[in-house]
C-alpha cells in the first residue's frame, strides 16, 4: 500500500499547488453528526451557517475527470489498491480505518489529537474547534457532491458485495456515491488548516490527514482514486475559504487560541 500511496502523493501535489494558484487568482456546536445520508441531501437544505455556498464552493463536476472505467490501468491500481487494503482490515491500522469511518463531533476532536500534541474541544478550544467543524460540511458536503451525484460509482463493497467497516452506515452509502471521497476531501482540508495554525507540527498533521483518507480504502468504502480526487477537492475548497473574510477572521483567532492552549499543555507536568 505504502508504494500506492507515495505514487497518488506524487500526483496530488502536483494538482494541489496548481488548483491553489488557479483558485486563488479566480477568486456552535453540539450539531449533529455528519453521515453519509445527511451529507448527501446536506447541500439542498442550506440551513447550518456554513463558509461557503452551493453555488460558491469548488465545482467537482468541472474540476475533476470522470471516475475511471473498468478497463483502465487506474481501475487496475484501484483493485490493487483495495486488496492491500482489505489485507490491513484486522490489524491495527484497520482499527484506525474504522475509528476514521466516525464523524460523530466527539470523534472530531480525536482525529488530529496526537498530532497536534493537544485535544480539540468545544470546551478547550472552541474557535479551532468550531472552525473544523463548519469547514467538515463545505469540505466533505457542498464541495464534492456534484461529482458524486453525477457520477454515482460504485463504492468497494458494493462492487464486491462485501461487507464495509462500517456496517451500520451501508445503507446511507449505497445511496451516495463513491467519487470523490468526501472523508478524504475533509482529512486534508483539515489537514492543511491544521498545518498553518500549528506549522512547527505540519509534516505530522500533513501525514495524518492524508492517513485519514486512505481510511476509506482500507474500509472498502472508497477507491484508491475517489481519495486521490478527494484530496485535490480538499485542497481546492481550503483555497476557496482563504477568500471568505468570516473564515479568515477566525483562522486568525485559531492561531492564538491554540498557540495559548499549546503553551498552558507544555507547562504541565508529565503524567
Amino acid at each position: 500500500m505504502k508504494s500506492t500511496l507515495l505514487k497518488s502523493m506524487t500526483l496530488i501535489l502536483v494538482f494541489t499547488v496548481i488548483l491553489v494558484v488557479i483558485i486563488q487568482k479566480t477568486a456552535q456546536t453540539g450539531a449533529p453528526a455528519f453521515s453519509a445520508l445527511d451529507m448527501a441531501q446536506y447541500p439542498k437544505k442550506g440551513t447550518r451557517e456554513d463558509y461557503l455556498t452551493r453555488d460558491n464552493a469548488p465545482d467537482s463536476l468541472a474540476l475533476l475527470p470522470a471516475p475511471p472505467e473498468e478497463i483502465s490501468p487506474t481501475f487496475k491500481a484501484d483493485i490493487v489498491a483495495f486488496q492491500e487494503g482489505l489485507k490491513l482490515r484486522t490489524t491495527a491500522r484497520g482499527e484506525l480505518a474504522t475509528r476514521d469511518a466516525n464523524l460523530a463531533p466527539e470523534a472530531l476532536s480525536d482525529i488530529f489529537t496526537e498530532v497536534l500534541e493537544i485535544k480539540l474541544s468545544p470546551q478547550t478550544t472552541p474557535v479551532t474547534y468550531n472552525l473544523i467543524y463548519r469547514m467538515g460540511w463545505d469540505l466533505g458536503g457542498y464541495a464534492v457532491y456534484d461529482a458524486k451525484h453525477h457520477y454515482n460509482r460504485a463504492r468497494p463493497f458494493m462492487y464486491y458485495n462485501i461487507t464495509s467497516c462500517q456496517p451500520d452506515d451501508e445503507a446511507g452509502l449505497r445511496k451516495d456515491g463513491s467519487y470523490p471521497s468526501g472523508h478524504a476531501a475533509m482529512g486534508w482540508g483539515w489537514a492543511l488548516i491544521l498545518a498553518e495554525i500549528v506549522p512547527e507540527r505540519k509534516e505530522k498533521i500533513l501525514q495524518r490527514g492524508l492517513e485519514y483518507g486512505q481510511s476509506r480504502v482500507i474500509c472498502g468504502a472508497h477507491w484508491q482514486s475517489d481519495v486521490d480526487a478527494g484530496l485535490i477537492i480538499g485542497a481546492a475548497t481550503v483555497s476557496r475559504l482563504h477568500s471568505e473574510p468570516k473564515f479568515a477572521s477566525q483562522l486568525e483567532a485559531a492561531k492564538q487560541e491554540l498557540a495559548i492552549a499549546r503553551q498552558k499543555s507544555a507547562a504541565q507536568p508529565a503524567k
